[in-house]
């Protein structure tokens, strides 16, 4: 068997055995290296202390041979590599090598900053290092004495060394042998286990479940487990026993599944059948209700109509004479002997019924455009010439409220345009007299650009199509936020127009209406006590002042097909 459980067990325990000896080994090696390091550093200074408690006496007393054979003495022990007493101007005093008045930083320039350190500062210096050729700790203890003098004279403060250098390789090999002898040790330890392991799972643990294997493949074909008696009295017995128990529930959850997906699907054949006659019967239902609600649609549309032919009768009913009460009106008003009174009266008389012919002709606007039938009166016209006929119209009620009004005309359109005229001048009208309704201080701006279709921005003729871009600009009392997103709903009024009790809510309805008819979109943004800034944008035609103009009429029901991406609408200029 490829993957048997022995063969993972046994790796298993081994690599665990493999690791666990190896990291306890390395440990041992690295803490008996260390310790070894310890001794070599305490053996190193207890011979230095020695020497430099001895040397201070022993120099004042001129003993020097005594001190060469103590030298010499603590140099026939093991590990000790060098032992030397080195006066405080770097001469050699006492060595084991009988080499007197040597400069001991000559001989080892490597330990030249760490012996003027100690000679200067007194402090006690440890330093591993080479020493002739091998490892070494060396250990360096200063000492003083008062026949360090030269001509009366002290040696600028500096005290004398007594170094000693113990091998410290020798300590390292030593700590390696012992590892070395461990791991022979461990080895042939763990290979001693893991053939008593084989052994052991060969015998307790393989050969029963190779028997309870066989015994479960022969109840593939007679359905029960018969176990062998064979099998030991411990884990692999109660084993066997758990899988015979479950073998037997498994074969009951099968019978009694079964049993259930029958009946399921027994139900699920019903369901089947009931759902057809219930679909049969739902279909019937959906034709009679789309029947009766084609039969309210056409019902609406003829009623719609009905209103549409109602309103347009009456508006011009409810014109015609009032026409005649603003003329009459306007007459009396320019006859000088009227007296002031009955003049202003008669003003109030004139606004009102002006105010009553927009609401006429706004509400005729709304019933058009509610019936579904738009009507584009193109013709061709000057942009120059609109723009100026506009500023008439509008300049003198800006005059009247002590308000600037501006027109800034970028568009540089030297050809005519084609596209609805009225309702392009409705639009812009409706927006500046807005304006200056809404505004007391400053003033209003109209800014006017253009940019020329894509496909055709490189011809130079008047043939082509343009984009014009419009923007009216007020310093007003602004919209709150909150009435941005219904402000071009029909008779909708936001808190400005309710305060100043202006307008019906129909004026910027029927100007979006009008701005998506001729191809383009309005859109409005406010800063509330600011002003506010609507921007929209037409398509038109452009054409030769030879042009042949035929006005055109041309009913529109779908004014979402005329509208361009958000693309083209974002590379409109901006001021």
């Amino acid at each position: 068997m490829k993957n048997s459980l022995s063969k993972q067990l046994l790796g298993g325990f081994g690599i665990s055995l493999v690791v666990v000896g190896v990291s306890t080994l390395w440990l041992n090696y690295r803490l008996l290296q260390n310790n070894l390091q310890e001794q070599v550093r305490n053996r190193a200074q207890s011979i230095a202390r020695s020497l430099e408690f001895a040397t201070e006496g022993l120099i004042e007393y001129g003993n020097v041979g005594i001190l060469q054979r103590m030298v010499q003495n603590y140099a026939t022990l093991p590990t000790v590599i060098e032992i030397a007493i080195v006066a405080p101007d770097g001469k050699t005093i006492v060595n084991q090598n009988l080499d007197d008045n040597v400069s001991y930083a000559a001989l080892h320039p490597e330990l030249i900053p760490y012996l003027e350190k100690a000679s200067t500062s007194g402090l006690e210096i440890t330093v591993e290092t080479k020493i002739n050729s091998k490892v070494a700790i060396v250990q360096i203890l200063p000492f003083s004495s008062k026949l360090f003098e030269k001509s009366g004279q002290r040696y600028s403060n500096k005290r004398g060394l007594a170094i000693t250098a113990i091998d410290l390789q020798q300590v390292q090999q030593e700590a390696w042998r012992t590892f070395v002898t461990s791991t022979i040790t461990m080895i042939a330890g763990t290979l001693a286990i893991l053939f008593l392991m084989v052994s052991l799972i060969q015998i307790y643990v393989l050969q029963p479940l190779k028997k309870l294997n066989a015994a479960i493949k022969s109840s593939e074909t007679t359905g029960n487990v018969v176990l062998p008696q064979s099998l030991p009295s411990n884990e692999i017995s109660y084993l066997a026993n758990t899988l015979v128990i479950a073998i037997s529930q498994l074969q009951e959850i099968e019978y009694s599944k079964n049993e259930e997906l029958r009946k399921i699907n027994t139900k699920l054949e019903e369901l089947s059948e009931s759902l057809e006659l219930k679909v049969i019967a739902r279909t019937a239902e959906l034709t009679a209700t789309n029947i009766e609600l084609q039969q309210a649609k056409e019902i609406a549309q003829e009623a719609s109509k009905t209103k549409s032919s109602f309103l347009a009768n009456m508006s011009h009913e409810l014109r015609t004479p009032l026409n005649a009460i603003l003329g009459f009106t306007q007459l009396i008003i320019e006859e000088r002997n009227v007296s002031s009174e009955v003049e202003e009266q008669l003003r109030i008389v004139n606004r009102s019924g002006e105010h009553l012919l927009d609401l006429i002709n706004s509400i005729l606007a709304i019933s058009k455009i509610e019936s579904g039938k738009q009507t584009l009166n193109v013709n061709s016209f000057s942009l120059d010439n609109l723009l100026s006929s506009v500023r008439e119209i509008i300049e003198f009620k800006s005059k009247e409220r002590d308000l600037y009004l501006e027109i800034e005309n970028l568009a540089n359109i030297q050809c005519l345009i084609r596209a609805d005229e009225l309702k392009l001048r409705q639009v812009l009208i409706n927006l500046l007299n807005n304006a200056i309704k809404f505004t007391s201080v400053g003033g209003v701006i109209l800014r006017v650009s253009s940019m020329y279709n894509n496909a055709e921005q490189g011809s130079n003729s008047c043939d082509k199509s343009v984009y014009i871009y419009f923007e009216v600009e007020d310093t007003g009392v602004g919209i709150p936020q909150e009435d941005l997103g219904n402000i071009f709903e029909a008779f909708f009024q936001s808190e400005s127009g309710k305060q100043l009790h202006e307008g019906t809510g129909l004026g910027l309805a029927i100007s979006k209406q009008f701005v998506r008819l001729m191809g383009g979109n309005i859109s409005v943004s406010s800063i509330l006590d600011k002003g506010s800034i609507f921007q929209f944008y037409i398509l038109a035609q452009l054409v030769d002042d030879e042009f042949i103009d035929f006005p055109t009429s041309i009913t529109v029901d779908n004014l979402g097909d005329k509208i361009i991406d958000s693309t083209t609408l974002n590379n409109l200029p901006s001021f």
